[in-house]
Formats: structure tokens, C-alpha cells, sequence
């Protein structure tokens, strides 16, 4: 059985950095694919609407919707996606943003490979973990419960996880 492969959207409005970090996620081969890119937070969220990531990995600086927004719009409609933001700025109040959202990593520029691997394989560790629950929750002898049993497993299961 081969190993599970998670899928990446990365928002980077600088050409070059978008470039080299999907090259970055690619050669470190802990786990991830990058199955869009784009270069401004309206693009990253239309990509997200279709392709459904396990994680976003955004600039918090962009044109037309910055990250942290993209974040929030993101959240919304996909609440177990996964985030890092990437900044040329050591500021603290977007790092506290950041945390205020749930984001994974709050990553300076440019992105340390070390750093990167890192981060991925804490949120490859999370995703794995998330998604063993799910399967002992959503598993075929679930469907033999009672329709109350199985609601009562949907009620836990969300009250623990949302």
C-alpha cells in the first residue's frame, strides 16, 4: 500500500518564490503534491473551491485578498484544511493573526527547507490523524447501527472536531 498523498495550494504573488517553493515541497518528498498554484488570494480561493487541498500554504501580502482573508473565506467552507503562512515580515501581529485563525506555521521568506519539512510532516502527522478518526467513525459497521447510534456517533464526532 503506498504511502497517502496530500494535496497542496499555494498562493504567492512573486513568481520566483511561488516557483521555488513548489519545487521545494516537490524534491522534499515527505508526502505532499501541489495541485495548484496561483498568484493572488481570489485565484488561490477559486482553486480551492475545485481542487478541495489538505492544505494551503499563502503569503499573508497579496493583491486583491490578502492571506489572512483567504484564510477566513477558506475556513469557511472547508474547516479541516490545513494552513501556513509565509512572509517576508517578522511582524508579530500578523503571527498573531495567524494563530487567531488556527494556522499550522507562520514561515519566514525565503522558505528554509528545513523549516518546511518540518512544518509538513506536523501537518501530515495531524491529516493522518484526523483521517484515521473519521474512518473509525464513517466505518461500513457503522451502517449497521441504529439510525439513533449513528446519529449519536455524527454528534460526538462533531462536537469533538468542530
Amino acid at each position: 500500500m503506498s504511502e497517502a498523498q496530500y494535496t497542496v495550494v499555494i498562493a504567492e504573488d512573486e513568481e520566483l518564490l511561488l516557483t521555488n517553493l513548489v519545487n521545494k515541497i516537490e524534491t522534499l518528498d515527505v508526502g505532499f503534491t501541489v495541485s495548484g498554484k496561483s498568484q493572488t488570494g481570489v485565484q488561490a480561493l477559486d482553486l480551492i473551491k475545485v481542487l478541495k487541498p489538505d492544505l494551503l500554504i499563502t503569503d499573508i501580502r497579496m493583491p486583491l485578498m490578502d492571506g489572512l482573508e483567504l484564510i477566513k473565506e477558506v475556513k469557511e467552507h472547508f474547516p479541516l484544511t490545513q494552513f501556513i503562512i509565509t512572509s517576508g515580515f517578522s511582524d508579530f501581529e500578523y503571527a498573531k493573526a495567524g494563530i487567531t485563525l488556527g494556522v499550522s506555521d507562520y514561515l519566514l521568506k525565503p522558505v528554509d527547507p528545513e523549516e518546511l519539512k518540518k512544518s509538513l510532516l506536523k501537518i501530515k502527522t495531524k491529516l493522518h490523524a484526523e483521517q484515521q478518526n473519521c474512518e473509525s467513525i464513517f466505518n461500513p459497521a457503522a451502517t449497521r447501527n441504529s439510525p439513533a447510534a449513528i446519529a449519536e456517533l455524527l454528534k460526538n464526532y462533531f462536537v469533538e472536531n468542530f
